[in-house]
């Protein structure tokens, strides 16, 4: 009898461990930020949003005098922000900003979708679009990985920063363009000089691709222009493997698209033959059927109301000097004399300062402002399994070991990019 009860426990030892090792194989590197399942708090389902109107952001205000105003709740009061204490995923408010789906973005990689078939009683599965990232940015006294603010806080709704509320009563990416006060050049009679377009570049991994899309998925009714590639070579892990070591050379780099008609009206979403279908659960409602051939974003630019471009390039360290050059100058068109990088994102893949831009750039970025985005990928990974007790990567059926490394689109990406332009604001 007693054999039996240890043989029925070492069994029961064993499945425990069989489980917790399948949860780190697929929560992928979000375990090395040390949370644990057994000791994490339950998402709080008890805030109570108010629809709230702003006055509209112009463009003789202050960004900082308009947040302070209209939105004091997301004025960080040590001047930092810890995702991992001051963040939380919570049910998306629907009158607060505009989301996207996996057939309205016409620029996104078909791989990134989690689209889903209505279950049987008509309603959709729960996906990364119900819920958004929240800041309880009073939340000082939070410093340890298992603490959640969204339990942890009797803070009242209205003090936490609901990012994706804020970047849309902004304006979005367009209203980067404005000068600080200390930017302005008055010639005596309260004149100021105007503004000169903003530059931003996005350069590093998939992971910040998925950020540029977000971008442009989430503000395509804002974009004045916009520019992808065409051809190019295979980019991926086992194709620069093939390479032996090989730079990418300028005869390489494919051709441009920029007309934005034709990417609206075909899309642009990623593989290299029109079939992509492969990517989409066949039951799924309104899947793309169409696509560029041989159409990516490894190199691309867009254009939000006339004033302020944001460029992305894929492993810009995987391209020989002439030809990252050449993306520079004639793929984006940025005058090495004349305009000034304002701002440059990145995760990883420039870790030499010649991989930050070319050499004949670095007077142009010499004033630039870096901000590396290599931690907030895992950091919302964690969040939003501590409090939603799911990660939502992408799970179509193109994915051979759901839930993908890469986040759902929509997704955490979004609120990726709403951090951004929070930070740069």
């Amino acid at each position: 009898m007693n054999n039996s009860r240890t043989w029925f426990l070492i069994g029961i030892l064993i499945a425990i461990l069989a489980a917790m090792h399948q949860l780190q194989k697929t929560t992928q590197f979000s375990y090395r930020y040390g949370w644990m399942l057994s000791t994490l708090p339950k998402p709080s389902s008890n805030f109570d949003f108010e629809e709230v109107f702003y006055e509209p952001f112009q463009e003789t205000m202050e960004p900082l005098e308009y947040i302070q105003l209209h939105f004091p709740q997301c004025i960080s009061t040590t001047g930092k922000i810890a995702l991992n204490t001051m963040g939380s995923y919570q049910l998306r408010q629907q009158h607060t900003w505009k989301r996207y789906d996996h057939s309205t973005c016409f620029v996104m990689k078909a791989r990134y979708n989690c689209a889903h078939p209505p279950q049987n009683n008509g309603t959709t599965p729960r996906k990364a679009s119900d819920y958004e990232l929240v800041l309880n940015l009073s939340n000082n006294s939070a410093t340890s990985n298992n603490s959640s603010p969204s339990t942890s806080s009797t803070a009242p709704s209205q003090s936490y920063c609901r990012i994706g509320e804020l970047v849309e009563a902004m304006g979005g990416p367009g209203n980067l363009n404005l000068p600080h006060k200390s930017e302005l050049k008055s010639d005596g009679i309260n004149n100021t000089k105007p503004p000169t377009k903003r530059t931003i570049l996005i350069q590093g991994s998939s992971f910040v691709r998925q950020l540029w899309e977000s971008l442009v998925c989430l503000f395509s009714s804002n974009i004045t222009k916009i520019m992808v590639q065409e051809g190019g070579p295979t980019i991926s892990l086992a194709a620069f493997q093939k390479r032996h070591g090989k730079k990418i050379q300028v005869e390489e780099l494919g051709t441009r698209i920029d007309n934005m008609s034709r990417l609206e009206h075909e899309g642009c979403h990623g593989p290299d033959d029109n079939n992509i279908t492969k990517f989409y659960d066949p039951l799924a409602e309104h899947v793309p059927t169409r696509n560029i051939y041989n159409c990516n974003d490894n190199i691309a630019m867009v254009e939000f109301d006339h004033k302020v471009r944001i460029h992305y390039m894929f492993r810009p360290e995987e391209y020989e000097p002439e030809a990252f050059e050449t993306v520079y100058k004639e793929y984006w068109g940025i005058n090495n004399a004349t305009e000034t990088i304002d701002a440059l994102v990145y995760n990883f893949g420039v870790r030499r300062e010649g991989n930050f831009v070319p050499p004949s750039f670095q007077l142009a970025a010499a004033r630039r402002q870096n901000i590396n985005a290599r931690e907030w990928l895992g950091q919302l990974k964690t969040i939003q399994l501590r409090d939603l007790g799911v990660y939502f990567g992408a799970d179509n059926p193109w994915i051979t070991h759901p839930p993908d490394y890469h986040p759902c689109m929509p997704g955490i990406p979004d609120d990726q990019a709403h951090l951004l332009l929070y930070l740069l604001w």
